[in-house]
Formats: structure tokens, C-alpha cells, sequence
């Protein structure tokens, strides 16, 4: 995948988008129980998920020093998702809490290792080809067109 100057301008209102609904959150929050228990509840969140983190990145390294080197880490996707999902958990924020949780279902995560798979396949464009030495050659500068010649007739013979 490519990035353009439209994905930094989409990533750039996600961004922003991110930070309004995130203050919006809290000061509801706020009015609702108040303002120490939202920092108690965020301060307890982070904790949580600092321990569920801790939990999915060991069973995740677990899980690359049990597979053998020549499957590579294709297959710890679901593994690796979660630990992200735990991640974000532990983030401050209530957005990033939401998708954490998200990424804890294995219908979702199951969604994205597809869409990233598929993704992937539709890349083959962007993949090197590498040739052997036998299998190219250099090509020079195009040789000009040169016109015809019309046929020689042959001179006849002196008159004798």
C-alpha cells in the first residue's frame, strides 16, 4: 500500500476527530460521576490493561519461540490483535478503550486478519521480481530506420 497525501489528510481528521470525541467522553463523564472517579476509573483501566498486556505479549512470545523458523509469524495474528486490543486498553481514553475491547472478539479480529490477507494479495504489484542473469538482457538505443534502397540496374555495356 502506498500512502498518498489523501491518507495523511484522512489520518490527520482521524487525529483530530480522535482528540474531540475523547474530550467530549470525559467531560460527560465528568458530569455524570464526577471528576475524581473518571480519573479513578481511567487510573483502574490502565492498570487492567497493563496486566492483560503484559499477559497477551508473554503467551504471544510464547507463541513465536514454540513455532518453528521457517513458519514465520503469519499465523500470530489472532495472538498479536489481542495484544494490540490490550494495548489500547491500557492507553488513556475511552475511544481506545472501546476499540481494545474490540479487538478481545474474535469475530473482529478474525475480520481483520482476512481483510489484512486479502490485502496482501492484492499487493502483488508492489512486489520485487528478481531475474537471473540468463533470464534478461540489456537493450542499446533504438537503431535509426534507414529508407530502402531502390534496386541497382545494372550500366550497360560500352558500345564498341
Amino acid at each position: 500500500m502506498v500512502l498518498t497525501r489523501r491518507h495523511l489528510r484522512l489520518g490527520l481528521y482521524a487525529g483530530v476527530a480522535w482528540v474531540a470525541v475523547e474530550s467530549v467522553l470525559f467531560w460527560l463523564c465528568v458530569n455524570a460521576i464526577g471528576f475524581f472517579p473518571t480519573l479513578l476509573f481511567l487510573a483502574l483501566k490502565g492498570v487492567g490493561g497493563f496486566f492483560l498486556f503484559t499477559a497477551n505479549v508473554r503467551a504471544l512470545l510464547g507463541q513465536v519461540a514454540l513455532r518453528q523458523i521457517h513458519h514465520g509469524l503469519s499465523k500470530l495474528g489472532g495472538a498479536g490483535l489481542a495484544a494490540i486490543g490490550a494495548f489500547l486498553i491500557f492507553l488513556p481514553g475511552f475511544v481506545t478503550t472501546l476499540a481494545g475491547l474490540a479487538l478481545f472478539s474474535p469475530s473482529v479480529r478474525g475480520g481483520i486478519v482476512r481483510w489484512a490477507k486479502r490485502e496482501r494479495r492484492g499487493s502483488a504489484r508492489d512486489e520485487i521480481i528478481s531475474l537471473d542473469p540468463a533470464e534478461w538482457r540489456e537493450v542499446g538505443p533504438p537503431k535509426p530506420i534507414r529508407k530502402p534502397r531502390a534496386p541497382r540496374v545494372p550500366k550497360p555495356p560500352p558500345p564498341a
